[in-house]
């Protein structure tokens, strides 16, 4: 993903004193964004099989209630 982005190789160590600070930012927000995106997307799709097997939501997941004054 990094290299689709900024169209270079990613920095070999981000914290070397010697890498620029906007390649290690750079570098730290991609992975960030990248790391976040994959782990949604697999909580969600776990919680989806989940409610199709058991038809409830997965332990520690609680879908918020609504009150007859919301509708």
């Amino acid at each position: 993903m990094y290299r689709k982005v900024r169209k270079s190789d990613p920095p070999v160590n981000p914290a070397d004193p010697d890498t620029a600070w906007a390649e290690a930012i750079a570098w730290a927000a991609i992975s960030g964004l990248a790391i976040g995106l994959g782990r949604l997307a697999a909580e969600r799709t776990v919680a989806r099989g989940w409610v199709r097997a058991t038809g409830s939501p997965p332990p520690g997941m609680v879908r918020p209630e609504v009150s007859a004054s919301e509708d």
